[in-house]
Order: structure tokens, then sequence, then C-alpha cells
């Protein structure tokens, strides 16, 4: 959505409470959500891999702000349903709990950091039982008339299958652009490589529709781009700051 790249304004009295939505893409924005307002996160998604395979979810995130610059994110999965090698498990997933750093460069341009542990809260049939520690460094910007966020993350797995390492790195760009005033458009590139398993690509697209300037909604689509990645899948969720 507009302006994500600038930093959120304290003074509420001269401006509207608007979310900041890290939905639907992988890729999130440098900007906070407004100081001192919870604001959260929720949706669906369905994946299709290959073959059989196939992946349902319904992730969540819990976004706070004590200030413009220093905020705390906790996200997670609370239900999932995966089917691998013909084995089916479900149940609550990981959850990951952050710390966020933001600093405007100038009016239009931001940096942000995020550092996260992945804590083993799922089952071991859904996650790794073991805890994992990440950096993703923010560069959000505007060009051609859109928001533009570039991710780059660095993940330390707590355990792996044999013969693979336990480094992951991440990266995204997405660019998201206001068609009308409810109406947006996004798209992403994103992916992973690590050391044993074959690198994961994909390209995301959605919509979004904003209800409220606090109530954004989104739907869209992936397809992989690579034989890492899954096929396809299906998603919509919203974002929801508390006034």
């Amino acid at each position: 959505m507009a302006a994500r790249a600038a930093a959120g304004d304290d003074s509420e009295s001269t401006t509207e409470l608007q979310a900041t939505p890290y939905r639907p893409t992988v890729s999130n924005p440098a900007a906070l959500p407004v100081p001192h307002h919870l604001e959260w996160e929720a949706g669906g998604i369905s994946l299709q891999g290959h073959g059989d395979d196939r992946r349902a979810s319904v992730p969540y995130l819990l976004k706070y702000a004590f200030n413009e610059d220093v905020g705390v994110l906790v996200s997670g999965e609370g239900y999932v349903s995966s089917r691998t090698a013909g084995e089916t498990a479900d149940g609550f997933g990981d959850t990951t709990v952050s710390l966020k750093l933001h600093h405007a460069v100038t009016q239009l341009t931001a940096l942000g950091l995020e550092a996260g542990v992945k804590l083993p809260t799922a089952s071991t049939a859904i996650g790794s039982g073991h805890t994992d520690y990440t950096l993703n460094g923010i560069l959000s910007t505007q060009a051609i008339g859109c928001d533009i966020d570039i991710n780059a993350g660095y993940t330390t797995l707590g355990a792996t299958d044999p013969g693979t390492h336990r480094h992951v790195l991440l990266w995204a760009t997405a660019a998201s652009r206001d068609v009308t005033e409810r109406w947006g458009l996004d798209g992403e590139f994103s992916g992973t490589h690590q050391g044993g398993v074959p690198n994961q690509a994909q390209f995301l697209g959605a919509v979004t529709y904003s209800a409220a300037p606090t109530v954004v909604l989104d739907a869209g689509a992936l397809a992989g781009l690579d034989s890492g990645a899954p096929r396809y899948g299906v998603f919509a969720g919203l974002t929801v700051l508390v006034p």
C-alpha cells in the first residue's frame, strides 16, 4: 500500500490511523505499524507440491511498535495440514518471535532489520523440533509509482537432514501499487538457497482491498519457478489495526 517505506507518525491527531500490511508477500516492508496500537494479520494458504504432496495452513502475525523505530513481531501457523510422501499430519505450527528495527533514510526510503527466533511449538511431524535463528535486512523505497520492498535474510537451522547444510539464504523483492483509492496490486519474486537442497524460487501475485483505513483484505496466488518450490498455491487474508 502507498507510503509503506516512510516511517509511521506518532501523532494521531494529525494523521488518520492506517494499517501497515505485511501480507500477502514473503517480504516485509521496513515500516512498523502505528506505535502503541496492536496490529494483527491472519489468513489461509493452500499449496500443491509435486505428486500428491500438499500443505494447507492458517498463518498469523501480531505486530506492536513501541515507537516508529522499535517493535516486536510474533508469527506462526495456527493450524497446519500436511501430506508428504503419503503421510499426513496436522496440528499447531511453530512460533517465531522477532525484534524489528526501523531507520528512515529519506521521506521515501527506509531500512529495516528483523532478528527472530523460531520456537519449536509444532509437533515433529510438522516442524523440525529445533530452534532456528534468522536475521532479515530490508530496504523499502518508491520507484515508478510503486512501493518496493527488498529483503535479504540468513537463517541458521537447529537441525537438518543428512547431507544438507544448516545455513539458509532467503531473498525477496516485492512491488505494490495502488490502482484506486481502495484497490491495489502486489507482485513478488522470492526464493531460498540451502546447500544440499534444490533452490526454491516462486512468483506471487495478489490484489488488495482497503475496506477501511484500518482493515485491508488480500487474495492471490503463487507459482513455483523451479523443481524445489511448490507447483502452485492460493491464499487470502486480512490485516487489522486495532484502534
